[in-house]
């Protein structure tokens, strides 16, 4: 609750003023009634009550009137979050590689893409106000889902990507040249791409720094991932360089394509350290949010009106019956 005119609210001060004019009543103008004494030697048990409250019911009619004049009201809050947000494209690598299983997931060993959709999944939830868009690549690259703020969609989208669906190679200038295409259409106070790849670039037709100065140019930030378990970097080679060929990812590459557009390189071994990452990205690229509140009131100011004219007359009613005088 608050009041439309607090400073109304000063005049309860007066109250000792108005306790004083009560008490001086006696030599207001009075109009006599001849029945007082009759009433007064008859009069019920709550007359009698009154008789010794009159002072208080006079004090509480003056106060609710004062609250009335500073108008109390309860505001209902309404109210409406407004942001720019930042855009973000979420590029993830099927190639044949992120079919490895050496990642686990809830205790149960599972593809590194399975392990990525998870996390990716709850990044996404926790972006609430920003646009988010999804870019699928292989031997060649393709949006698979524009920015949007609709996240559980894009959650849908995200779902449906799986392995081999661009191609069984790593084109990852051709991932960049898609992703920034779309973020240079747009004017946002950020724009981010999120690039996890497990191989090296080894199909398309654009060189990955060449795009990564590009997207720089175009105020594009890339934070880039390498995801492999850790048997998969094992010098064993054989059958674990056919199982998770991973061992081959060039994390240089990855490095220098993150440095060129100011953004960060990370390494992921299992699925913990992939949570971390995206959380670390999350902090990272943060915006304030702003928000305007708009309020609408219940005014409530007739209700002291009443009670505080209900009270005058109780004690009107008193006045005349118990004293048989008019209180003026």
């Amino acid at each position: 609750m608050q009041f439309a005119y607090p400073y109304a609210l000063l005049a309860l001060l007066l109250l000792p003023l108005c306790i004083y004019m009560y008490h001086r009543r006696q030599r207001c103008f009075c109009v006599f009634f001849p029945l007082q004494s009759r009433l007064t030697k008859h009069s019920p048990w709550y007359m009698r009550l009154l008789s010794h409250h009159s002072m208080l019911i006079f004090l509480l009619a003056i106060t609710c009137l004062i609250i009335a004049l500073a108008r109390p009201r309860f505001g209902k809050n309404r109210s409406m979050q407004s942001s720019e947000g930042l855009d973000i494209f979420l590029v993830i690598d099927t190639s044949e590689s992120m079919s490895s299983q050496d990642l686990t997931l809830l205790g149960k060993k599972v593809s590194r893409l399975e392990a990525v959709k998870a996390v990716v999944k709850n990044f996404i939830e926790k972006r609430v106000h920003d646009r988010l868009g999804l870019v699928i690549f292989g031997s060649r690259a393709f949006a698979q889902a524009p920015l949007t703020l609709d996240h559980p969609v894009l959650i849908d989208f995200l779902d449906e990507i799986y392995i081999g669906m661009a191609g069984s190679k790593t084109a990852l200038g051709d991932a960049i040249g898609v992703s920034s295409n779309r973020l240079h259409r747009l004017d946002a106070p950020s724009k981010v791409m999120i690039l996890l790849t497990d191989g090296a670039n080894s199909a398309g037709s654009i060189d990955p720094q060449q795009a990564a100065r590009a997207a720089k140019s175009l105020g594009i930030k890339i934070y880039t991932i390498a995801v492999a378990g850790e048997e998969s970097s094992s010098l064993l080679g054989g059958v674990f360089d056919l199982i998770a060929p991973v061992a081959h990812v060039d994390e240089e590459l990855l490095k220098q394509v993150a440095a060129l557009t100011s953004g960060k390189y990370f390494r992921a071994k299992n699925t913990e350290d992939l949570q971390q990452i995206y959380a670390t990205i999350d902090q990272l690229e943060t915006k304030e949010v702003e928000e305007s509140v708009f309020l609408m009131f219940e005014e409530h100011f007739f209700t002291y009106v009443l009670i505080s004219l209900l009270l005058f007359f109780v004690l009107q009613i008193f006045s005349v019956l118990w004293t048989g005088r008019y209180l003026a």
